[in-house]
This record gives structure tokens, sequence and C-alpha cells, in this order.
């Protein structure tokens, strides 16, 4: 078992933008075959006040091409990773805007490993129209180069969105459906 506070990761002359993720407090539990074996096996990760921020910021093709340095991470599997009380920021394109933010209440991975999608299951508040949405589906695998590039699809129930955010119109919406894309650009049917 493995605990610590404050962790950071900011991608690669981010400049003056937020670090990619943030987190006030992680913990790790693994048994001793998991860290033996090949993959390493981590049972379970728990992080309290998880904070990511995607950027809209392109970056120049060499540099997305070798943010890796061109080394493969070591394989790993994590069996499941609680993250509740997360807060997903879409950093805006234009400066002077804010961020778009999603409070998500309630966030569960599977199969948590490199190079692999993980299976999720979430509750959040919508950014705009503000509303609940309950969403499960798959996320990955994960872009280290360009983090908005990660794909991601699922199933969602969007409940109670608060449409009078918008001028002119007014209204309680509700949907369901599903979508699919890139983790900043979404289709959604």
């Amino acid at each position: 078992h493995v605990e610590g506070d404050g962790l950071t990761f900011r991608e690669a002359n981010s400049g003056g933008l937020p670090p990619l993720v943030r987190v006030k407090h992680f913990s790790a539990t693994a048994g001793y075959t998991g860290l033996l074996s090949t993959p390493k096996h981590i049972s379970s990760i728990r992080l309290d006040g998880l904070e990511i921020n995607v950027s809209h910021h392109e970056k120049p093709a060499t540099e997305a091409a070798t943010a890796s340095n061109g080394q493969k991470p070591a394989p790993f599997l994590i069996g499941k990773i609680d993250a509740d009380g997360t807060v997903l920021q879409i950093l805006p394109k234009e400066d002077g805007k804010e961020p778009l933010r999603y409070d998500i209440h309630r966030l569960h991975l599977d199969s948590v490993g490199v190079d692999q999608p993980m299976h999720y299951a979430a509750e959040l508040q919508n950014a705009k129209p503000p509303g609940m949405i309950r969403a499960a589906g798959n996320f990955g695998p994960w872009h280290a180069g360009e983090p908005g590039a990660t794909p991601v699809t699922g199933d969602y129930t969007f409940q109670n969105a608060d449409l009078s955010v918008f001028k002119g119109i007014a209204g309680i919406l509700s949907s369901m459906g599903n979508f699919k894309g890139q983790l900043n650009s979404l289709e959604v049917n």
C-alpha cells in the first residue's frame, strides 16, 4: 500500500497553462505477486481531489510525435480506479474565455493499462447547460502527446438540463443516447 499528497503532471512546454493533472491525495494497493509479474498489476487506486485540464492548444507535429522520447512505457494493469469528486476542465481556444467545467461526482474505471481502452462509469454535472449526466463506456488509450485526442465512447442519460443559460430560450431538457469521438470533440446521438 502506498499513499501520497500533492501529485502534479504538466505537459512539456505548456507555458502558463494549468497542469494537465493535479491530485490532492492518492493511494494504491498491490500484492507482491502483482508487482513481480509481467505486466505489473496494481489492485486498486483511489484519487481524491483529481483535477484534469485539457487544452485545445495545438503542439507542433514533431513535438506531439516525440512526446514520449521514443520510449514505450512499462506494461502494467490496474484493476480499478475510483476518483469521486473529480473536476474536468476543457480550456478554451481563445484567451479570456472561461473553461468548461465538469464536476464529476462519481468516477469508476476498470481494467486500466498502457495502450488499451478502459471501461468507465461516471455521474457528472454538465457545464453548459447545467444538468446531471450519467455515462458509461470506454476511454482511451491515453494520448500522452495530445490528451484532447484521447478517444472516448459511451451511452448516457442527461437529466434536468436548464436551458435558461442560453439567451432567448428556457425550459428543462432530458435526453439519452450515445457518443463517440475524442475528449476535445464528441459526436452525440
